[in-house]
């Protein structure tokens, strides 16, 4: 059962492209959109990690998790936890640079080499400062603290500080549009406020709430919450701490979360939360088979090898995955698949996979890739068409819809556009769908880089 909510009963949020002035057009940004709340409830996968008091823990890129509690800095790669010892401080912010973590504790910035703590050479740019909070853009670690915002960049460090907005501990989150670039955003003072990443401008935005929190979705929305915590996850879902519960945001619709603990802390494992007072767990929405090696809706051209990584692979049973519905060989862990793109026809093929783990539970994921002997389709030749012919009557210049009527706009658009033919929510009545072979034109479009024409 849905109900539908407007979506600032449980936070705001910023369109990916913010109004570009000092004092916003029309009081800012649009309204929220209204979401779906869904009412059958979504039961959490909990992985326990480590028994013991958690106050801040981050995602590594290798897939370990760094987390900070009373007895100090530790690692946690699958059961092996790693003592760092307590010579940060209590740790406020997690980045990597480089593939290095580099820690904003409460004594100073450090990196984290091997299982030991050294001092950042950044501290010596910036000089003694507690910071508060760090994030990463375009090369750049910006660096948040009590005295202000600090821009590191190869050897060198540049003060922020825009006229009239407050810079003190603040949170950062970098994506967002503004002015038709992404942007740093920050939050301090309960302002609100993007920054050219050249620190030569700044945005701010009226909300007229007490913000405490803000995260960059993928798709470049900027969530701002008034209490609590909204954390961004790698798949594109949001997650959302109320005083009461835990919601994730994905696909349009929120659902409460049954079985996370909380506080929430991070998202960037896999689209997971890392979250708990007395333990640290990883917290996913279900189970499933990451793809390692091609990306979802990529153009294949020679032979490739995909790993499939099933969450929780030490619990996985069986692995069984099919290639447009026939069994291929993948391996009895760990798993992979060779594709050699060339037996198979042009179009768009699904490569699927189902884990059965030892409990009896199941995951199933799919990835889609296309393959073009010949040409790959263009947008004069094969794409604007299928766009004159289905849908101008409905998004075209002068139509009611939302104008989806060029080059530029399908190309910006494209995720959605798919979704909805993928789904069959577009076109609408009584136009019919689009069959499978139109959406694969999109798809091999999409994924050959968009070109123009057959030249």
């Amino acid at each position: 059962m849905r109900s539908t909510v407007h979506a600032a009963l449980l936070l705001a949020t910023i369109a990916c492209d913010a109004t570009p002035s000092v004092a916003p057009r029309d009081g800012g940004v649009p309204p929220p959109p209204e979401y779906d709340v869904i009412k059958a409830s979504l039961e959490a996968v909990v992985d326990p990690l480590a028994a013991r008091p958690v106050t801040y823990a981050f995602g590594l890129e290798a897939g370990a998790v760094l987390a900070d509690g009373p007895d100090g800095l530790f690692r946690v790669d699958t059961s092996t936890v790693v003592e760092l010892g307590d010579r940060a401080g209590a740790v406020a912010s997690v980045v990597e640079v480089d593939g290095t973590p580099l820690i904003a504790g409460a004594f100073g910035l450090f990196a984290l080499v091997g299982d030991s703590l050294a001092a950042s050479p950044i501290s010596d740019v910036i000089g003694a400062v507690v910071p508060t909070d760090l994030a990463t853009a375009d090369g750049r670690v910006w660096i948040a603290s009590q005295r202000g915002l600090n821009v590191w960049s190869s050897g060198s460090s540049a003060s922020i500080a825009p006229a009239g907005l407050p810079t003190a501990d603040a949170k950062l989150s970098f994506g967002a549009r503004v002015a038709g670039v992404p942007a740093m955003w920050v939050l301090s003072g309960g302002q609100v406020y993007g920054v050219s990443l050249d620190g030569a401008k700044a945005y701010p935005q009226a909300f007229g709430a007490d913000i405490r929190s803000l995260a960059t979705a993928t798709d470049g929305t900027l969530w701002i919450r008034g209490a609590v915590r909204v954390v961004a996850a790698d798949d594109g879902a949001v997650w959302v701490e109320t005083m009461q519960a835990v919601w994730r945001h994905h696909d349009g619709a929120f659902r409460e979360v049954l079985g996370a603990v909380r506080p929430l802390h991070e998202a960037s494992i896999e689209g997971s939360v890392l979250a708990g007072d007395d333990r640290l767990v990883r917290v996913f929405p279900e189970l499933r088979v990451a793809f390692d090696g091609v990306e979802d809706g990529a153009l294949l051209r020679t032979t490739t090898t995909i790993a499939l990584r099933p969450l929780l692979a030490d619990r996985v049973a069986t692995l069984v995955a099919t290639l447009d519905g026939a069994t291929i060989e993948a391996g009895t862990g760990p798993w992979s698949v060779t594709i050699d793109p060339t037996t198979l026809e042009d179009g768009t093929h699904t490569l699927e996979v189902t884990a059965t783990y030892d409990d009896g539970r199941t995951a199933e994921s799919a990835l889609r890739f296309s393959y073009f002997a010949g040409p790959v389709p263009n947008w004069v030749e094969d794409v604007e068409p299928l766009m004159t012919a289905h849908c101008v009557v409905c998004h075209g210049e002068r139509a009611s819809a939302r104008p989806l009527d060029s080059f530029a706009l399908w190309q910006s658009e494209i995720d959605l556009i798919l979704f909805n033919v993928r789904e069959g929510r577009m076109p609408l009545m009584p136009n019919r769908p689009l069959n499978a072979g139109e959406i694969a034109v999109i798809e091999g479009w999409a994924a050959a880089g968009f070109p123009l024409d057959g030249e």
